[in-house]
């Protein structure tokens, strides 16, 4: 009866959010979207993390160099062990050897040029870009983040969120 009572009280006393508080989503205005998150106390945002882990035990990632587009696999392989238990492989990193690295540096000065000439408003939507790709990727970004080096979920989170929030805020700085 008393939990009924708070409950109808606190619904009567605060019937909805404060109009002039914006939603976390629209928190820095008409000047970025701010990154998404999970609340950790909803049943179902749980749920989107912890199934993200399954399939990264399931299939061990790839990873590697990208130059021009694809990934290099000629460096040396190093296996990725969990935190969480190091008899668990997530995935094989490959480093970059020297051809990759002599390949990247001459890739990245031929476009150069062509990153210039974008200015502002078109390297904007690139970081804009990839601060959404991060943020699509978040449940599986903050899996690997948990299971590889020991990150809490609300540490995982945070760290997403702050690459995407970089992204976003250089994109409206590049547009200034």
């Amino acid at each position: 009866e008393v939990e009924k009572h708070e409950t109808k009280a606190t619904r009567e006393a605060h019937p909805g959010r404060h109009t002039r508080l914006p939603l976390p989503v629209d928190l820095y205005g008409d000047a970025r979207r701010n990154s998404l998150g999970e609340d950790l106390s909803i049943a179902a945002d749980r749920a989107v993390l912890t199934g993200a882990v399954g399939p990264l035990i399931a299939e061990p990632v790839t990873a590697g160099p990208l130059i021009g587009g694809r990934r290099i696999d000629t460096g040396p392989a190093l296996d990725v062990r969990s935190h969480n238990d190091r008899r668990g492989k997530l995935g094989v990193i490959r480093e970059a050897d020297e051809a990759a690295i002599d390949e990247a540096f001459s890739r990245a000065r031929a476009a150069q040029k062509a990153w210039n000439a974008l200015e502002g408003a078109g390297r904007a939507n690139t970081l804009r870009a990839m601060g959404d790709a991060l943020e699509a990727a978040r449940p599986r970004l903050c899996a690997l983040l948990s299971l590889e080096a020991g990150k809490t979920w609300p540490d995982a989170i945070s760290e997403v969120r702050e690459a995407v929030d970089f992204c976003r805020f250089y994109a409206a700085e590049a547009e200034r």
